[in-house]
């Protein structure tokens, strides 16, 4: 079971604590592990949570990977398509999408 951490980086969420930010909005939900090496609780994304972000949520990083695009290609024609990032009440999450959002997209490779 992977830590926050550990999942943010697997989905693209690690920088500027995005992933921090979904789990305390509420949009992810953890569970408090002891760690006995460490001697500390620590928060780890439950299947059952990492199942449902991937339902509803994609980033750049998960779409890179699947149509295996560079992400700044990704990045870029996600913003010609006039595919706007989640952000609820103003909220920034990072590069993370609603997948009804992205459901749709065609990459472009003429582009």
């Amino acid at each position: 079971m992977p830590t926050v951490a550990e999942f943010a980086l697997i989905v693209g969420l690690n920088k500027n604590g995005y992933l921090n930010a979904m789990v305390e909005a509420g949009f992810v939900s953890t569970i408090t592990l002891f760690n006995p090496q460490t001697h500390r609780n620590g928060n780890h994304i439950p299947p059952e949570s990492a199942a449902a972000f991937y339902k509803k949520f994609t980033t750049v990083k998960l779409l890179s990977q699947r149509l295996n695009i560079d992400s700044r290609a990704i990045s870029r024609e996600l913003r010609k398509a006039g595919i706007e990032r989640f952000r609820p009440d103003g909220h920034d999450f990072g590069p993370v999408f609603r997948c009804k959002d992205v459901m749709d997209f065609q990459f472009n490779s003429d582009a």
